[in-house]
């Protein structure tokens, strides 16, 4: 009985120790962090996860925030996913910083109620904090690094802090209320409305405790807005220290606004996000009905706290009509009022409840009713979410993507290439970075016209990206032109169906490579050098190779590479024969609509091959050596596997040779015959 003992038989307005509140609010925040913890792993990064942690990793790899790279999102949060990829790396483990700040808004919400005074208020803070921890979305948004709840989070910590304020009157409470909102801001500009709430606070604290004439409430409420107004620029005064302040305020507040602007011109927009509202309430009828029951409990009681809840939901819901784009998401901007009005309207339906029970005489049964009412709600709070963790784990971080173009792109560039693509998960899950100034290329971006096909096609250049990735629709509706552009760029166009388009071969290579090497074969094909990854390698290790060729002449055989690994005794170990440029494969289908046919439509600059006659056989490589334009440095990259070789050193060499007649093409300068000395790798042994 010793639940009942504590939640019925001591629901009263008497004093409790200390102690036992923050013993319940333990209890939530480990069930809280415990099943999120499970959650977070189970749930595939989403599209706009993948922009964010790209500000985060291009951040951590040095390049300068809101100036060398574009980052759309406050300080607060890149600082929090910073944290994150460092302990985490690119795994699903990113998201627990910013989960933390979730559990800071269950804390807060729990404390909201002053739990200390009396069991009557700790069952309220209890139940308004499990309402808000586990509402589906809330529980979902808190196992993403986006900002939605992280911000309402902090804002709830400045309501409280507010509320403390309220009752003490000291300036002190209301300096950290506005540092809190400021941190709010600062993790994303969510809920904007705050000030006008914190406006309603200060006026109502100024009247309750008014002494003299009115100009003295205007001077109060002068002093008072300027102190909580001070808190919140102290944290954006630290961050302007760090930041250039220009820089961040176009591209966390004017993209923003320039972004709402385009979508807002559509005339409908009003009428739709009404109705999109209207639906997040549907969706969270228990709560709304509880929220107008609590209103009218908090009338009959007296309680001010109750309309403060109240003007926090009315306040809340006139951004929500204007956003644009709404998303579901940013519901839980509603949840705080909903899930503290409604936890006010169980615990007094529950003491009103003991009550009558105990004016029957019927003490037993109403403990067990009063249990049951409260374990019931309860239960059902918690159904949704923990019904979530019975599915297993995903194993994929990015399970909808294309793992073949994965694949294409892994094994045709190395790994310190960039390539450019409209989703970045793709490029985590290809292990390439994209240019700093393509951090995002999100719809916003491009439908405000704050990305052009000219930023695209200066980066590539500028950069020498590998390849460009198309992987949702937003460079086709936002940059129709581009296509025509990366045309000019890159040799082949591989379409594997009307989504998936993949821009890759780079048409001229002005960069320098890793080795440097002259070398000609049959004084038809030139090698200007190589890219390698450094040594040592292990066996089973895959290793990027990266040639930099150009046809002096025109080639007149589709000719073969072959690679070989020789001994310190000269004995040949190990051969990789291929052409170059080898097609893609389909061998990561994982669902039946994943089914396609990939067609490679080669743009070249000299027709000494037809396209038609290319594209029907990529087993001689998508561009063979007798389709390449004169005077003009290709890189190809073939990843080889290193078979079982016992520790030593060995000679990479390379040749080229007609596969029809199997004769080799000589090698003038530094070769030996018909094969190329390329470098000494050292091989250790498998770890």
């Amino acid at each position: 009985m010793l639940l009942s003992t504590i939640a019925i038989s001591t629901i009263t307005k008497n004093r409790i120790q200390i102690s036992l509140p923050w013993f319940v609010l333990s209890l939530i925040l480990i069930v809280s962090f415990v099943i999120r913890s499970r959650y977070l792993w189970m749930r595939a990064m989403i599209y706009d996860e993948g922009h964010w942690l790209m500000f985060a990793v291009l951040s951590n790899a040095g390049y300068t925030p809101y100036t060398t790279t574009f980052v759309g999102i406050p300080p607060l949060a890149l600082l929090t996913i910073q944290l994150g990829a460092k302990l985490f790396d690119v795994t699903l483990g990113v998201r627990y910083p910013m989960m933390l700040f979730s559990l800071l808004g269950i804390t807060s919400l729990f404390c909201a109620f002053q739990p200390r005074k009396s069991i009557f208020n700790l069952v309220t803070g209890l139940l308004a904090a499990i309402f808000f921890s586990f509402d589906l979305e809330s529980f979902r948004g808190s196992g993403t690094f986006m900002g939605e709840v992280p911000a309402v989070s902090m804002a709830i910590l400045s309501f409280v802090l507010a509320q403390q304020y309220h009752q003490e009157r000291r300036l002190f409470w209301l300096m950290l209320s506005g540092l809190a909102f400021g941190l709010s801001l600062a993790l994303k500009l969510f809920v904007v409305f705050f000030p006008a709430l914190m406006g309603l606070v200060i006026l109502l604290t100024i009247i309750q405790g008014m002494e003299g004439f009115k100009i003295s409430v205007i001077g109060r409420l002068i002093v008072a807005g300027l102190t909580w107004l001070s808190g919140v620029i102290i944290p954006w005064a630290i961050f302007m220290m760090f930041y250039d302040p220009q820089a961040m305020y176009q591209e966390i507040f004017l993209f923003r606004l320039a972004y709402r602007d385009v979508n807002l011109s559509q005339s409908a927009i009003i009428v739709e996000n009404s109705l999109g509202v209207i639906q997040m309430m549907v969706d969270r009828l228990p709560l709304v009905i509880g929220a107008i029951v609590g209103s009218i409990i908090g009338w009959r009681e007296r309680r001010s706290d109750v309309w403060l809840w109240l003007a926090w939901l009315i306040l809340a819901i006139g951004p929500l009509v204007w956003q644009s784009p709404l998303r579901y998401r940013y519901s839980v901007i509603l949840l705080p009022p909903l899930a503290a009005l409604s936890g006010i309207t169980v615990t007094y339906l529950a003491y009103w409840l003991f009550q009558w029970l105990q004016s029957k005489r019927v003490d037993r049964i109403s403990e067990l009713a009063i249990v049951s009412l409260l374990a019931g709600i309860i239960i059902l709070a918690f159904a949704v979410p923990v019904k979530s963790l019975s599915r297993p784990p995903d194993p994929y971080t990015f399970p909808d993507l294309n793992f073949d173009i994965v694949e294409y792109i892994k094994q045709t560039t190395v790994e310190n290439d960039c390539i450019v693509t409209d989703d970045q998960r793709f490029a985590f899950a290809s292990n390439r970075l994209v240019p700093a100034a393509l951090s995002e290329t999100a719809q916003g971006r491009l439908a405000t016209g704050w990305l052009t096909t000219e930023d695209i096609v200066r980066e590539i250049e500028q950069h020498e990206c590998a390849a460009v990735v198309y992987m949702v629709d937003y460079f086709k509706t936002y940059l129709p032109d581009l296509s025509s552009k990366l045309r000019d760029l890159y040799f082949l166009e591989i379409t594997y169906d009307e989504n998936f388009i993949v821009y890759s071969v780079k048409k001229q290579i002005t960069s320098q490579p890793a080795i440097s090497l002259e070398a000609e074969f049959g004084r038809t094909i030139a090698l200007k050098g190589i890219d390698l990854a450094s040594s040592p390698w292990q066996p089973g290790q895959e290793i990027h190779l990266g040639t930099y060729w150009m046809a002096l002449q025109p080639p007149e055989q589709a000719y073969k590479i072959f690679v070989q690994l020789r001994n310190d005794r000269n004995e040949t170990v190990a051969t990789f024969d291929y052409f170059p440029f080898a097609a893609p494969n389909n061998r990561y289908r994982l669902l039946p609509e994943f089914e396609y046919q990939y067609r490679i439509v080669p743009h070249l600059t000299t027709q000494m091959v037809s396209a038609e006659d290319i594209a029907i056989y990529p087993a001689k490589g998508m561009l063979p050596m007798n389709a390449w334009p004169v005077g003009r440095v290709i890189r190809e990259v073939k990843t080889i596997r290193l078979p079982m070789l016992t520790p030593g050193n060995y000679d990479l060499y390379l040749g080229l040779y007609d596969p029809d007649t199997l004769s080799r093409l000589p090698v003038s300068e530094s070769g030996e015959g018909d094969t190329l000395w390329l470098a000494q790798i050292e091989v250790t042994e498998k770890k």
